[in-house]
């Protein structure tokens, strides 16, 4: 509908599908795959163990190559004649540059590098529970990897919490335990304010870290907010374009809106 109302033609119009049903519709199909396949949760965790060892093997080998100074864009896939947002999503790389301080930044096989910052936090839910001490060490070994080639600090602090957090929830049914937290969460209630200012102020200080990232992020919802209401409220623009140097070139779009 967005399409029809910005008269963007067939031929766009079929690309865009194309493009939504490799991306956007894999969120509905791969829920209702969990739902309907038999699939052992031993053999995913072993799959995603698998693809942690590769990614510290790759990771730690592309870092050698990124201090020494080879180029990290290798070439754009032939893919790209299906549509999508940019060259930067086709490009095929063994690592990439930061748009805001020019250092390396790696996104692995996610679309870009804040995406990994995500997906190990997922990963390394699944390594936990490996059975096999070897493929659980080298998979947590390419979360950690994952985590700080990613250059994400909202992942790397969700990773740093995730591991005591599971290794917690095992223990809940000691006794002793949840006579523990019966205590404690009260107090933690009572002096709610003063621990939620100290998180604040934590907060303002991780964000004040990387101020461009954050100026970047704000602009860009600020933009896709306001063409979204003043342009397209009822059916969007059907098409994202990219944005002025004030959003570093992203695409302006729903974003992060949703």
């Amino acid at each position: 509908m967005g399409h029809a109302d910005w008269s963007l033609g067939t031929t766009q119009t079929i690309k865009s599908t194309v493009g939504w049903a490799k991306g956007w519709a894999l969120l509905g199909l791969f829920p209702l795959l969990g739902a309907v396949v038999n699939l052992k949760p031993e053999r995913l965790i072993r799959a995603v163990c698998v693809a942690g060892k590769h990614i510290a093997i790759f990771g730690v080998i592309t870092f050698i190559l990124y201090v020494a100074g080879l180029p990290g864009q290798l070439f754009i896939s032939p893919l790209q004649i299906l549509g999508g947002a940019g060259d930067n999503f086709f490009m095929v790389s063994l690592y990439g540059l930061s748009s805001e301080t020019g250092a390396g930044c790696w996104q692995f096989f996610a679309p870009w590098a804040s995406s990994v910052g995500f997906l190990n936090c997922i990963f390394v839910i699944f390594c936990l529970q490996e059975k096999d001490n070897v493929w659980r060490n080298w998979s947590i070994a390419g979360c950690v990897v994952m985590a700080l080639l990613s250059q994400s600090r909202v992942g790397w602090a969700i990773f740093i919490m995730i591991i005591p957090l599971f290794l917690f929830t095992r223990q809940l049914k000691i006794s002793r335990l949840l006579l523990g937290l019966g205590f404690l969460l009260p107090i933690i209630l009572l002096l709610g304010e003063p621990i939620y200012e100290s998180v604040i102020d934590a907060f303002q200080q991780v964000k004040e870290a990387r101020p461009a990232s954050n100026r970047v992020r704000a602009a860009l919802e600020n933009l896709g907010v306001q063409r979204w209401r003043d342009e397209a409220p009822m059916w969007g623009h059907g098409k994202v374009e990219s944005g002025p140097k004030l959003v570093e070139f992203i695409s302006i779009g729903s974003h992060h809106t949703w």
